[in-house]
């Protein structure tokens, strides 16, 4: 099994057309822990863990999007 470096992204509700980098991991479980802490913040509009390199697939990437709420 080939493990696949992934990037950790954020997106803010303070910038919300901007996407952060906030870092590059040796597989999605070691970047799990910190986009766990993201997607439990409230600032937190998206979070994802994408591959680097290679197609994205459920063994090397995760996604969130925060649901709109009161919004028409």
């Amino acid at each position: 099994m080939t493990i696949e470096k992934v990037k950790l992204i954020v997106v803010r509700q303070t910038a919300p057309d901007i996407e952060v980098q906030l870092g590059i991991f040796p597989s999605k479980d070691a970047a799990l822990p910190e986009f766990r802490e993201l997607i439990a913040k409230g600032d937190t509009l998206r979070a994802a863990i994408d591959p680097i390199e290679g197609e994205r697939t459920e063994a090397n990437s995760a996604s969130y999007q925060r649901s709109p709420r009161g919004e028409e």
